[in-house]
């Protein structure tokens, strides 16, 4: 996708006929893994990704901070 959306990967659900993606983000703490479900998007119709889902990965993927306890 681009340098922006880093550490951001996609779960994919296609059972009945459906195309679902919740977009994660995936942080390191020490050694500590979490994954951070960010985004939702039902129905994903085509190959490409639609330029308002981009932003949201994007923004999700460089701009927000996790404080894990």
């Amino acid at each position: 996708m681009s340098a922006k959306a880093r550490d951001m990967f996609e779960m994919r659900f296609t059972g009945q006929g459906r195309n679902d993606r919740i977009y994660c983000k995936e942080v390191h703490t020490g050694n500590k893994r979490y994954v951070v479900l960010a985004e939702l998007f039902e129905g994903k119709r085509s190959q490409d990704i639609p330029a308002r889902i981009k932003g949201r990965i994007e923004n999700i993927g460089c701009n927000y901070l996790y404080n894990f306890k």
